[in-house]
Order: structure tokens, then sequence, then C-alpha cells
């Protein structure tokens, strides 16, 4: 027994570290304009690469979560292998894309590749690992209650913190040149990062996760648990709720009108599944998803009206057609490599075929087909849909598995739906997940929230008392058989 002891405190000794250099890991990720561009975005690879080791060397103790980690990685090591395999030369008359043929009849090159460009695919290859990496991390950092909770919690507080940093930065700061070729105070509030867009996509997440940890701390206080230390403190609700409604605002000055239209509604119904339990009264729960958004419906209404005046104005004058032509460029790029695809990380290279000029001018230069999903298909072809499926089918069943799982904390569960919701439509207007800041944040918070959702509500039972008579009962009784002997 105490070699079990001493195994279990010193595995929780290995958690608690692999939790804090995790936490470090993102902050360096994060906190440089999302390392979006280089030198910070290989600088915050290799940080958080280093500080991910521990968590990816923690056991795993639990079947659910053996599943899950086994889907990871067979679905990393398939694009691993077919982005290897684009960067690999063909031989002539092999499954090279077509314009290497056109290129060899300028110049004499004697092989080509199924990627267009094979360096800028292999160069893309760490930015599509890594937050698969830190999804694993966090996950074998949740296997148990307790350090899942307060993982959850800390990635809240990260987030707040980051937060905290950009108000401060955009306050008083603004001419402060903080890891960006532009002034804090350039354009509208963008904090730390390099623009209204993906700052609210952060901020966005971050709401999420406070929310998360509103949730956490309603349930251990209806528990009288202490798991995730926040029980303890009264006025951290308080606390959790103005950094909450910070978020809301920092979203709107943003004046990015998906961030906002996006994850206003999404929020108010996880604001009100926080604070209203679900009835247990199958009467009284008949129409639970009307009454959710109709209350939801009416909190973004009052957000909106009292602090949505720069959103609602970019929408009265929203003109997307840029968008809406690298859309049609993007699929009929498709269209011409439906199976094998470009290669990863070669939309630059391959889209100016596609542009009409008509439509989109002949000015400036598109980098990303804001729609990540037409980008990632065109990217690796087929493969694209099966990894899709395939994720996203083992999110949506561990989610919803922890909706009946979870007892006080079944708003978790409902939250990281919300979250994913949000990221997958915002993901198809603009590109969240290839900022690698955002991406690892929401990686993180995904890992820590399937653990939740995997692990059951514990409970405390204590094996049952035997009935035993009084000692005077039993010597009245043995006297009586005396007396009466049959």
């Amino acid at each position: 027994m105490d070699g079990r002891i001493f195994r279990m405190r010193t595995l929780g000794g290995r958690s608690g570290a692999a939790r804090t250099l995790l936490l470090v890991g993102l902050a360096f990720s994060i906190i440089p304009n999302g390392s979006v561009s280089p030198p910070y975005m290989y600088l915050g690879q290799i940080a958080l690469g280093l500080t991910l080791i521990p968590a990816l060397c923690l056991p795993i103790r639990r079947h659910e979560t053996r599943l899950l980690v086994r889907i990871a990685l067979i679905l990393l090591g398939a694009l691993s292998l077919y982005t290897g395999l684009q960067a690999v030369p063909q031989p002539p008359g092999g499954l090279a894309h077509a314009t290497w043929a056109t290129v060899g009849e300028i110049i004499a090159i004697p092989n080509g590749y199924l990627s267009i460009n094979p360096w800028r695919s292999l160069d893309a290859l760490p930015r599509m690992l890594l937050p698969a990496l830190v999804f694993i991390g966090a996950l074998l950092l949740s296997q148990e209650d307790k350090p899942a909770k307060r993982l959850w919690v800390q990635l809240s507080a990260l987030g707040g913190v980051v937060l905290a940093l950009s108000i401060i930065l955009e306050a008083i700061f603004q001419d402060t040149m903080f890891f960006s070729a532009h002034p804090a105070g350039y354009g509208t509030f963008s904090g730390v990062f390099v623009n209204r867009n993906v700052a609210a996509s952060f901020f966005s997440i971050t709401a999420f996760a406070l929310l998360g940890a509103i949730a956490i701390y309603r349930a251990d206080r209806a528990s009288g648990a202490k798991a995730s230390n926040l029980a303890g403190f009264p006025h951290l609700a308080l606390l959790m709720g103005l950094a909450l409604f910070a978020c809301v605002i920092a979203i709107v000055l943003t004046r990015s009108r998906a961030g906002s239209l996006l994850s206003l509604p999404l929020l108010s119904f996880g604001l009100v599944f926080v604070f209203i339990p679900p009835l247990d009264n199958a009467r009284k729960r008949a129409n639970p998803l009307m009454i959710l958004g109709v209350m939801a419906g009416i909190t973004t209404l009052f957000f909106l009206a009292l602090f949505g005046e720069p959103v609602l104005s970019r929408v009265e004058t929203a003109h997307e057609g840029g968008r809406q032509c690298a859309y049609i460029g993007s699929l009929e790029a498709i269209r011409d490599n439906p199976v094998l695809g470009t290669g990863l990380g070669t939309f630059r290279d391959i889209f100016p075929a596609y542009r009409d000029p008509e439509c989109m001018g002949t000015r400036g230069s598109w980098l990303q087909a804001h729609n990540s999903f037409l980008e990632f298909y065109l990217a690796v072809g087929l493969l694209a849909l099966i990894v899709l499926a395939v994720a996203y089918h083992f999110i949506l069943r561990t989610a919803i598995g922890g909706l009946h799982r979870r007892g006080r904390l079944r708003p978790l569960p409902f939250i990281v739906l919300a979250l994913l919701l949000f990221v997958s439509l915002h993901s198809m207007v603009d590109f969240p997940l290839q900022i690698p800041g955002v991406a690892h944040y929401f990686a993180a918070l995904l890992g820590t929230g399937m653990g939740l959702s995997l692990t059951p509500v514990s409970h405390h039972r204590h094996p049952p008392r035997r009935r035993t008579r009084p000692r005077g009962d039993e010597n009245r009784k043995s006297s009586r058989r005396k007396e009466n002997p049959t």
C-alpha cells in the first residue's frame, strides 16, 4: 500500500510539472503575435515542442483515453506519411502534379512531385502536427477529474492574462512595437495579435474557457468538493464573471463580424446552460431547447444593443466579394485536383492560376483561402475528408457522452461542443486554426474537454453497515432459549 501511494504521489508530481510546462509553452506560442510569422513562429514551435514532451510521456491509465490517443496518432501518421510522399521525387510518367510537366518544358527537371512546392509542404508539416500533439498532451493530463479541472481552470486563466495584457497595450502602450511591425494601437482592438480577426477568435475561445471555469466552480460548490481549488474562494465567481464580461467587450471592440456574430449567440447558450441546470421532471423539460434559445437570443440582443455598434456598423457596410471570389477559385482548384491535392501549405502557389482578376482585381496577394476546410482539401485531397470525418466523429461522440455522464458538470461538455461549433464555423469564413497560437490554445482546451467528458462522476460510497443487536437483547434471547429448550 505504501508503494502504491508513493507511485501515485510521484505520478501526481510529474503531472503537475508537465501541466506547468505546457502552460509556459502555450504562453510562448500565443503572446508573440500568435506566432504567426518568423522568427516567432519557429521559436514558438520549438518552445512548445520541448515543454510538451513531459505531458506526452505520461502513462495512459484509461481505456477510453487510449482509444482517442490511438485515433489521433493514426490520423497524424497518415497525414505525415502522405505529406512526406508529396515531397518525394516521382519517376517520369508517375503521379507528379501536372505543373511539373509544364515547368519541364521550360527548364530541364529530372523528376516531379505530388506537391507543387515540396519544400513548402515540409515546412508546413510541423504547424499541422503540433496542435494535434498538444491535444494528445492535454488529454493525457486530464485522465483524472481533479487534474483535468485544474488544467481547464489554468488554461482559462492563461487566456485571461493574454486578454489583460492586450487591454494594457491598447490603453497605455499604444505606440509600443509588440512583436509586430505595427504599434499596438494600430487599427481596431487587436491586443497582442496580428489583426482584429485573430484577436476576436482568441478572445472568443478564452470566453468559452472562462465559462467552463465558472461551470466547474458551480459544480464543485454544489457538491462541496475542492477538486479544482475553486470552491474555497467565494468571490472567485465574481472575478471570473468580470473576466468573461471583459472578454465579450473585447470581442465586440475588435469589430470582427464573424468573431462577434458567431461567438455571442453560442456564449449566450452556454451561459444559460450553466446557470439554469437541467430539470429532472420530464414534464417540466418538455421544450428545453426552445427555452434556452429564447434566453440566449435575448442575451445576445442585449449585448449587441449595448455594445454592438462597432460590429453592427460593419455589418451594414459589409462587402465580401473578395472572399466569395476566393472560394470560387479554391473550388475550381479542387475540381482540377480532387484526389491527390496540390501539397500541404501550397495555397499561395496554386491560387494565382485560379484567381479571377475581374472578380478580385490584381492588387495584393492571397496567402490563405479564408476557408480552412477548402484549403485543407486542396492540400491533401481525399485524405482530408477521411481525417475530418473520423476526427469529428470521435470528438462529438465523446462530448455527447459527457452530457450523459458528468452529472453536475454537464454544462462543460456542452461548452466544449459550443466551442467546437464556433471554431468550425469561423474556419469557414476565416483561418483561425492556421494561426499557431490560436490553434495550440484551442487544441489544449479541446483535449482537456475530452478528458473531462470521459471522466465519470466519482461517488464516494461507504460499505453497508451491518445491523447489530444490542448486547442486552442477545443476552435476553439466549436466556429465553435456556428456559424453553426445544
